[in-house]
């Protein structure tokens, strides 16, 4: 009788990129709303069910600035105009995705 080998081969699954759920809205503001909260928890998702890190910007720093903690970003006013916010977000193997919103201050 002979010998009967088997091998195998370990393959780490595929990771899939974050999906966008929703774009966030555009926000109007007056001049003289100091600062705003917009929450983008249920903006993004994972099929890996991986944790997600956000990272936003200002297109206009004259115009308004931004900070984020998890995934609520604080919006502080500067100045008059209109700014593109971009939050995106990036999983721990690096595939990222993006959205924006405008803020336009009058």
């Amino acid at each position: 009788m002979g010998t009967l080998l088997i091998m195998g081969v370990a393959c780490a699954p595929d990771n899939d990129p974050p999906l966008i759920i929703e774009r966030p809205s555009d926000v109007s503001l007056a001049t003289g709303f100091g600062t705003i909260t917009v929450d983008l928890t249920g903006t993004f998702t994972d099929p890996d069910e991986d944790l997600l890190s956000l990272i936003v910007e200002s297109s206009n720093a004259s115009v308004v600035t931004v900070t984020v903690d998890r995934f609520i970003v604080t919006v502080t006013e500067v100045g008059n105009g209109e700014a593109t916010i971009t939050a995106t977000v990036s999983d721990p193997d690096g595939d990222m995705v993006s959205t924006n919103f405008m803020v336009s201050v009058n």
